[in-house]
């Protein structure tokens, strides 16, 4: 682009020149324009010859790169058949109900909004960035959004399809 840019400078700035030069040899008082023109298309093009791109150009990667994440391989552990201890009669058994594991995801996007509200225009709590592990403490099946707690403490919603479950521990 820019050479051909350049290109057609030097071709407008030879005509300009040679229309000027033929207008001074026939003393046309319309010469002195003709030589403005011409000074013009000649820092017109030498701007343009001045501010032209190095060939050389950095490139960018826009591509993350993944987290050095580490994950474990669990083991299964042997099930002990043991009898449950008796009761003595009279005390009332304690119902333990069996501990909600918590569910992990990690972003995968550079930029990640965490929201007030599940609503696209709810106000932006805070950003995280790519590979951050946090806490899902609601997923709903049918919903787009999943409401997480970061390891800061903060509590927000996030789009679901921009976080990567990880396996239960």
């Amino acid at each position: 682009m820019w050479s051909w840019m350049t290109m057609g400078l030097v071709i407008i700035t030879c005509m300009f020149c040679f229309i000027s030069v033929a207008q001074m040899e026939m003393k046309k008082p319309s010469a002195k324009v003709w030589l403005v023109l011409t000074c013009c298309s000649i820092a017109a093009a030498v701007w343009v010859l001045l501010n032209t791109p190095s060939i050389k150009m950095q490139e960018y990667a826009y591509q993350p790169r993944p987290p050095n994440i580490i994950l474990k391989e669990l083991k299964p552990q042997p099930v002990q058949e043991d009898l449950p201890e008796q009761v003595p009669a009279g005390e009332p058994e304690e119902i333990l109900e069996p501990a909600e594991v918590e569910k992990k995801a990690m972003v995968v996007v550079n930029n990640l909004n965490i929201r007030d509200t599940a609503d696209i225009n709810a106000p932006v709590l805070e950003t995280t960035v790519y590979g951050q592990i946090m806490t899902v403490l609601e997923d709903p099946i049918d919903a787009d959004w999943a409401r997480i707690k970061t390891e800061t403490g903060l509590t927000g919603w996030v789009v679901k399809r921009y976080l990567r479950f990880l396996p239960e521990e």
